[in-house]
């Protein structure tokens, strides 16, 4: 253990001077857009506040990832529809348009298939490319109108690690403006965002945790049904911009049962969008 010893004070160690500081972020309101325990709770809420959540789990169970490779078979786009028609009962899509517009879009999949949120380069050139290609082409196509939400659930379930889901609430919330629903908008302006409040919770958790990068997303990961972080920011997304109300609700009785701080609580709920 290191000492220092200052002119006129007191002798301190450093381990401690930087645990201290450590709990003093923590414990600070602003230093966090993203703190790791906001996705564990939010994660929580999002379950007890939406009756339909379970029926993405439910979809991603029942998908058969082998029959998703240069083209799709038509049981697993009626599959896919079916869950996007779950959430938007207005959505009308065909089986064999989606997978003509799979075929097309494939080889851009295989290009992202192993790229995540956290570290997908996005001053790639053509990844952002792709990206655009893929969210435009799909909103266009899914259905007879432009569908931005339904394209972006689709493309997460294609690739779940890297497109996180989003409505006009969200960008609403986010972006400031609902009309920003194309793919320049999704890959310039909120997948940035995305990328940082990632990297800022699994930063905060290894720094607590005393964990390295790849320990601390496993563990965030898992400690939230093994959902990844894409899917996670979805679900924070959700309570916070298109059900603020009930996620306040949920939030002060959580710190009643003392299940949240009340740094928590306020570190949360000055995020809600009304």
């Amino acid at each position: 253990m290191t000492v220092c010893k200052v002119a006129g004070a007191q002798s301190f160690s450093l381990n401690s001077v930087k645990y201290n500081f450590a709990n003093y972020k923590k414990d600070r309101l602003g230093d966090y857009e993203m703190h790791y325990r906001d996705l564990e709770i939010t994660h929580k809420a999002y379950y007890e506040i939406e009756p339909m959540g379970e029926l993405y789990d439910d979809y991603m169970r029942q998908k058969d990832v082998r029959q998703w490779t240069e083209t799709v078979s038509n049981s697993e786009a009626k599959k896919l529809l079916r869950f996007i028609s779950s959430w938007d009962p207005f959505f009308v899509g065909k089986p064999e348009t989606f997978q003509r517009l799979y075929s097309e879009i494939a080889p851009h999949i295989q290009l992202l298939k192993n790229e995540s949120i956290d570290n997908v380069s996005l001053e790639n050139k053509q990844y952002k490319k792709s990206i655009i290609h893929i969210f435009d082409k799909t909103a266009k196509n899914l259905s007879e109108k432009h569908q931005s939400t339904d394209a972006s659930k689709a493309l997460h379930t294609i690739l779940p690690k890297l497109m996180v889901m989003w409505d006009r609430k969200i960008r609403a919330g986010i972006l400031k403006n609902v009309n920003k629903d194309y793919g320049t908008a999704y890959v310039w302006e909120f997948l940035p965002k995305m990328q940082k409040e990632a990297k800022e919770a699994v930063s905060g958790c290894m720094e607590e945790k005393n964990l390295s990068y790849t320990e601390a997303k496993k563990q965030i990961e898992q400690s939230c049904g093994g959902h990844t972080l894409a899917k996670l920011l979805d679900q924070h997304n959700y309570v916070i911009f298109t059900r603020a109300l009930e996620f306040r609700n949920f939030a002060e009785w959580e710190l009643r049962s003392g299940k949240i701080t009340e740094i928590e609580q306020k570190r949360l709920l000055r995020k809600l969008h009304y």
